[in-house]
């Protein structure tokens, strides 16, 4: 399979003080971290294609694992990446995302289904058909607003993250090595050969494992089934990182899955 022509589009978030640190969320060292974990499997792996909607990928992923768990009932239908794509201020009319204005599109509208705005679109295609249809959505999208995000800063922040919050997002440069994953999945980096970068690009990490005693972080792409095994990859620690690990936090439950279809589509 040739990924070299799959978008990315991450924009590395320029750094604020105000972000909240998760270290001061809860008490990291009372929780048993485990030799390996990995959440649940995500069923419906984005495939971004040429566009630039890494970011809204990642982040709809991670919604829809935490609202599977929180909705005490299975979210059946994934959730619309173009819709985070699109929730963006009008001077951001530019290819790609900051994981920021994405973090904070989920918390002051929300997501909406995959069926309402199904597709993967440029960022004016997508800030129009929000900007259009926004008070048509307001509602359904109140419904999967998240609490807050938090930033992760070690690797122990990481995995408390991911046991309590299901997966984080974060962003990395995409290299050879990054493009030529196998179907085992284990990104085979090198320093020095994976010398040129293509640009950022938004993964979720949702577990750890070890291969050949080496730590490695349980990643979930958004270039297809075919990227890796099966969407997802084995990312070796000490493959480089450009931007901050992100920690959705959602502790309000609105309404189960079900009653949810029932008030909007019933």
């Amino acid at each position: 399979m040739d990924n070299s022509n799959l978008g990315s589009g991450l924009l590395v978030s320029p750094y604020d003080s105000r972000d909240y640190k998760f270290r001061d969320l809860l008490k990291l060292g009372s929780v048993n971290i485990p030799y390996e974990y990995q959440s649940d499997v995500f069923p419906f792996v984005y495939n971004q294609g040429k566009s630039q909607m890494c970011c809204a990928c990642s982040y709809s992923a991670v919604r829809y694992l935490q609202e599977t768990d929180n909705s005490q009932s299975s979210l059946t239908l994934p959730l619309s990446p173009a819709f985070n794509y699109g929730l963006r201020p009008e001077e951001e009319n530019f290819e790609g995302m900051y994981l920021r204005t994405c973090l904070k599109g989920g918390t002051d509208i929300g997501s909406i289904l995959y069926d309402d705005m199904p597709g993967f679109y440029t960022t004016r295609e997508a800030f129009t058909r929000v900007s259009n249809n926004l008070d048509l959505y307001r509602n359904k999208a109140d419904e999967f607003r998240i609490d807050s995000y938090y930033v992760c800063s070690s690797r122990r922040e990481i995995q408390v993250a991911i046991l309590t919050a299901k997966a984080v997002i974060t962003g990395i440069p995409i290299f050879d090595s990054f493009y030529d994953v196998g179907s085992d999945g284990i990104i085979q980096y090198d320093a020095t050969r994976d010398v040129v970068n293509y640009g950022g690009h938004a993964v979720t990490i949702t577990g750890w494992g070890y291969i050949n005693n080496k730590f490695h972080w349980r990643l979930l792409n958004s270039w297809g089934i075919e990227w890796g095994n099966g969407g997802y990859a084995w990312l070796p620690e000490e493959y480089p990182w450009i931007e901050n690990a992100y920690v959705i936090v959602d502790t309000t439950t609105k309404m189960k899955f079900n009653d949810y279809i029932s008030k909007f589509y019933c």
